[in-house]
């Protein structure tokens, strides 16, 4: 019989096995070195990113001490006149005051206030641009195709400023005396009814819509290039109904001129004791129940010390009781401040509110 190879001997054996044992031992000692130096590159690269956070946190918080050292921009994206732009001077001029540099009040009107909207998203994010926003600011993107800018994503909230009461108006000679005859001859004709729109998504038009949603109603929106146009066919009998703000209609149903069926808000008005509110005729307005709303907010990535900063200044220029009185009186409004994060938590509500209401409409960007 042939042999083809040596059996091992022990000694051979137990070399072998040392040698295996002593490169386990050397790559133990490698893969140790390895973990080490990740772990150590791994604490390098968490060290460093403490400390860009601190150092970033202390440039913010130093810029928030100096702040401002400029003139500062609300921008209001509408035309001068209306409500926003109201509401945006009464509080511009005596935060000048408070801040101790001039805040000026810039009108840049444009689609529904995107124009404007989409100006203070390119701005630095530096508290030197803020912005005015009102029910709009959230729809636009549910109604106008291609807007550039997402409301939630690319701002954050500074602080809300007020509400303000919203009436259904309708001319004198209209059958319905109440909200709750309305909603009958609106269910008896379906469609036949018309109410003016005075711009798409403006206080007025989402009204109108939540309306028709809480009462499964159907009337028909009649375009209108702005409310005062339309306010005026509903005195002339043309068209019968429209959603109104105070500031624009309770001189009109004061004088008789228009009949108020029902207002916004969770009591009666003073200067209206014979208005009910919705709420009486048991509509739930939901997102509009308070009426139009108005706030401020400012560029994603502005600071969260500015954004304090902001906020505890235009809180002090609400608290002031000649400003209080001022919103109340020449807007109807009532002012509402607070902190960032409670606005935040309102324009979520709001966003989510309105989103539902106009697809139940079957609005859709265009």
């Amino acid at each position: 019989m042939s042999v083809h190879g040596t059996t091992p001997t022990s000694g051979d054996v137990r070399l072998e096995s040392e040698k295996r044992s002593k490169a386990d031992i050397e790559q133990t000692s490698t893969n140790d070195r390895v973990c080490r130096m990740r772990g150590f590159i791994s604490g390098l690269r968490i060290l460093f990113a403490i400390g860009v956070a601190i150092t970033l946190a202390s440039i913010a918080s130093a810029q928030a001490q100096t702040y401002p050292t400029k003139y500062i921009t609300i921008v209001v994206p509408f035309a001068p006149g209306g409500p926003p732009d109201i509401y945006a001077r009464m509080v511009a001029a005596t935060l000048s005051d408070v801040l101790g540099q001039q805040v000026i009040v810039e009108n840049r009107a444009g689609v529904a206030g995107t124009i404007g909207t989409a100006s203070v998203v390119r701005a630095a994010p530096d508290g030197y641009t803020l912005l005015l926003a009102d029910i709009t600011f959230l729809v636009a993107p549910n109604l106008i195709a291609n807007v550039q800018y997402a409301p939630l994503r690319d701002f954050v909230p500074v602080v809300s400023v007020s509400h303000a009461n919203m009436f259904l108006v309708v001319n004198p000679s209209f059958p319905p005396k109440t909200v709750s005859d309305l909603v009958t001859m609106a269910k008896q004709k379906p469609g036949e009814l018309q109410y003016v729109n005075p711009g798409l998504g403006t206080p007025p038009h989402l009204a109108a819509l939540a309306f028709t949603r809480a009462t499964a109603t159907v009337m028909t929106p009649i375009s209108h290039r702005g409310a005062g146009l339309g306010m005026a066919d509903v005195i002339a009998g043309h068209i019968p109904i429209i959603f109104l703000g105070l500031g624009a209609s309770a001189p009109q149903v004061q004088s008789g001129k228009l009949r108020a069926l029902a207002v916004t808000g969770r009591q009666r008005l003073a200067n209206f004791p014979d208005v009910p509110t919705f709420r009486e005729g048991s509509i739930d307005l939901g997102g509009i129940e308070d009426g139009a709303w108005f706030g401020i907010v400012a560029p994603k990535g502005t600071p969260a010390p500015i954004i304090e900063k902001l906020n505890r200044a235009v809180n002090q220029v609400l608290e002031d009781p000649k400003i209080r009185a001022g919103f109340e009186t020449k807007a109807f409004a009532t002012v509402t401040g607070g902190t960032p994060e409670e606005f935040g938590t309102f324009l979520r509500s709001q966003q989510k509110f309105w989103h539902e209401t106009l697809e139940a409409a079957g609005v859709h960007p265009n």
